[in-house]
């Protein structure tokens, strides 16, 4: 379903928003669903906070192998810990320490920093965060009215005129410029007997060929 009204979103005026015209619009049960099931996903992607992360993260350090350091050091690396992970989910951030824990991640020896931490919990939600995109883009879509039945056929009326105006002004151009070259063509042959060479091949080419004096069989002259 989603996709469906994913395929009819256009570019909108506002840059910051889709637009979907009305006859492609999600109807009003289409849109309780897709409410229904962006709340669900935005509840797996609530944040963790900062007691969970600490939890967390304090099980892990207890595993696996970490630089020896002061008080002092430990607490300031936890707090990175905590800023870094506390605004994603709580499971996925569990799931990520359980990958360094069993080597599906990381060389499974040393703990993982916080941003190796951030980059596998991230790439654990990347799906969700992908569906919830796209359910806020096609329930925020500006809706496009139909079209005025009477403004589309004056729209393709104007449109044919036009055309039809450039084609008559086209021909019109082609007959006065044919015109034009047959009056000086027989001007040329009226006139008074031409000197050989007085004319080039490309007046020869335009004045002669269509004179009624030329149109013979094809055959040489004698």
């Amino acid at each position: 379903m989603l996709g469906r009204f994913e395929a009819a979103l256009v570019p909108s005026s506002d840059f910051r928003r889709m637009a979907i015209p009305a006859a492609a619009a999600p109807s009003g049960e289409a849109r309780a669903l897709m409410r229904d099931r962006l709340a669900l996903v935005e509840g797996w992607l609530a944040p963790a906070g900062a007691a969970e992360v600490d939890r967390m993260i304090g099980s892990l350090m207890q595993v696996m192998a970490a630089p020896a350091t002061s008080e002092d050091s430990q607490r300031i690396a936890l707090g990175l810990y905590r800023s870094v992970l506390a605004p994603l989910p709580a499971w996925a951030v569990g799931a990520a320490c359980r990958r360094f824990l069993d080597g599906t991640a990381g060389g499974g020896t040393f703990a993982p920093t916080p941003a190796e931490l951030a980059n596998e919990v991230r790439a654990i939600t990347a799906k969700q965060v992908d569906e919830r995109a796209r359910l806020m883009r096609v329930l925020d879509a500006e809706i496009l009215p139909a079209p005025d039945p009477e403004a589309v056929e004056r729209a393709r009326q104007a449109a044919a005129d036009a055309i039809a105006g450039k084609l008559m002004r086209e021909q019109q151009d082609q007959r006065r410029a044919v015109e034009t070259e047959e009056q000086e063509r027989d001007a040329v042959l009226a006139g008074p007997p031409l000197k050989a060479g007085a004319l080039g091949s490309a007046a020869l080419g335009r004045f002669l060929p269509a004179h009624p004096a030329r149109r013979t069989s094809g055959q040489p002259t004698a």
